[in-house]
C-alpha cells in the first residue's frame, strides 16, 4: 500500500503503518491532555492507543497466519487509522477454509481479553473485579496501569464482537459468506452478504438519529455500506474474469515490436505517436524480451535515450496462452510486476495483453448484460 512504511516483520510476514497512522496518535495525546491533563494524560493515552494497536496487529496476524497455514500467500500487514488490513494474494478456495480464516481474528481479541481478564482478577481480588462500576471509573478516570488493563479488555472485547457483525467488511460478513457459499455459488453468497451488510448500515443510520442514538453511527453505517458495495463488486468482477478467456480481451490494435538494437529514445518515440508503452522485443520473428513502460521510463531517467533495448529488456517473463482464463492473467501480471504480458497460440506470438485490456473486457462484457 502507498504510504506505507516497514516497521518489522513476524514469520516472514511485514507489518506496515500508513503515513496516516500518526494522526490516530496525535489525536489520542490531545485526548489524553484535554482529559486528564497535561503531559501525564498525553503519554498515558498515547501508549493505550499504541497497545490497543498492538492487539490490532495480533488480530490480523491471526488471519495472516491461518491463510498460510492453508495454502494462502499473504503479502503484508498494514495498520491504518481505521484498523489494520491483511492482504492476501488469493481468496480461499474452500468456503468452510474462509470461515476458519475469518473466525480467528475475533478470537485473538477474545483471547486477549480472557489473557488480561485473568490478570485483572489476580490484581484485584474477585469482589473488585465483578464490581462493574468501579471497572467503568478505572477505565475513564485514572491513568493507572490497573485502568490501561481495564481499557485493554473491554477494547479487545469491543474489537472481537465489532468484527462478528454479518458486514463486510468485518470478518462477520465474511464468515456469513463463507456459510452461505456452502450451499450456492461463491458470486452470489457474496451478493446476499453484501445485501444483509448494507441492510444493517441503513438500519445503523437510522439508529443515529433516534433518541438512543449518536451522530458517530453514521460514519459506521457509511463504512459498511460501502465495505459491502466493494466486496460485492470486486466478486463479481472476479467471477467475469473466470468467464473470460486472454482472446476476449486481446486488443485489435496492431501492437508494434522493436529490436534489440533500437535505442531508447526511439522507442519512446514510436510508442508517443503510436500510442504504445510496453513493447515486444522482437528478433527474426523470435519474441527475445519484454520492455514494458515502467522499466523504460525508469531507463530514460538512470542511463539515458541513447541506451539499446537489449540493455534494458527483461528476458525472463510469464507468458500466457490464448484460452487462459483472464483472472489468470491478471495474477500473472499482478506478481510479475510486468504492465503486459505477451499471448501465444502454442508457439505463436499473437501480441501484448496489458490491465487495461483486461478492464475493456469487463466493462464490454457488463455493457452487453445490460
Amino acid at each position: 500500500m502507498k504510504g506505507s512504511l516497514k516497521i518489522g516483520a513476524v514469520g516472514g510476514i511485514d507489518i506496515k503503518i500508513h503515513f496516516t497512522f500518526i494522526f490516530i496518535v496525535l489525536w489520542a495525546a490531545a485526548q489524553g491532555a484535554s482529559d486528564m491533563g497535561g503531559m501525564r494524560g498525553a503519554a498515558f493515552a498515547t501508549v493505550s492507543v499504541l497497545l490497543l494497536f498492538v492487539c490490532v496487529t495480533l488480530h490480523e496476524l491471526g488471519h495472516s497466519l491461518a491463510a498460510r497455514r492453508l495454502g494462502v500467500r499473504v503479502r503484508d500487514i498494514t495498520l491504518l487509522p481505521i484498523g489494520g488490513v491483511a492482504r492476501l494474494e488469493s481468496m480461499p478456495q474452500k468456503p468452510s477454509h474462509e470461515l476458519f480464516i475469518a473466525a480467528i481474528g475475533p478470537l485473538v481479541n477474545f483471547v486477549i481479553a480472557l489473557g488480561l481478564g485473568l490478570v485483572l482478577l489476580f490484581m484485584m481480588g474477585a469482589r473488585l473485579f465483578f464490581n462493574l462500576s468501579y471497572l467503568a471509573r478505572l477505565m475513564l478516570g485514572s491513568d493507572s496501569f490497573l485502568s490501561l488493563v481495564v481499557y485493554l479488555v473491554s477494547a479487545n472485547l469491543v474489537l472481537g464482537v465489532f468484527n462478528l457483525i454479518p458486514a463486510f467488511p468485518m470478518d462477520g460478513g465474511r464468515m456469513l459468506r463463507a456459510f452461505l457459499a456452502i450451499w450456492t455459488s461463491y458470486p452470489r453468497a457474496t451478493r446476499i452478504a453484501a445485501r444483509v451488510g448494507q441492510v444493517m448500515a441503513i438500519g445503523l443510520a437510522l439508529l443515529a438519529f433516534s433518541p438512543f442514538g449518536n451522530i458517530s453511527l453514521v460514519l459506521v453505517a457509511l463504512f459498511v455500506f460501502t465495505g459491502a458495495s466493494y466486496e460485492d463488486q470486486m466478486v463479481q468482477a472476479r467471477a467475469a474474469l473466470r468467464e473470460l478467456l486472454v482472446r476476449h480481451a486481446l486488443p485489435l490494435r496492431p501492437v508494434h515490436a522493436v529490436a534489440p538494437e533500437d535505442t531508447l529514445a526511439s522507442v519512446m518515440e514510436m510508442g508517443h505517436y503510436a500510442g504504445q508503452y510496453d513493447f515486444p522485443v522482437v528478433r527474426e520473428r523470435i519474441l527475445e524480451g519484454i520492455l514494458a513502460r515502467n522499466d523504460l521510463l525508469e531507463a530514460l531517467r538512470q542511463v539515458g535515450g541513447t541506451t539499446r533495448v537489449e540493455q534494458t529488456m527483461r528476458r525472463d517473463f510469464p507468458r500466457v496462452s490464448f484460452d487462459d482464463p483472464l483472472q489468470y492473467a491478471q495474477q500473472l501480471i499482478a506478481q510479475s510486476g510486468l504492465t503486459a504480458l505477451p499471448v501465444f497460440d502454442q508457439a505463436r506470438f499473437l501480441g501484448l495483453i496489458t490491465l487495461e485490456d483486461i478492464n475493456r473486457a469487463l466493462v464490454d462484457r457488463a455493457w452487453r448484460r445490460r
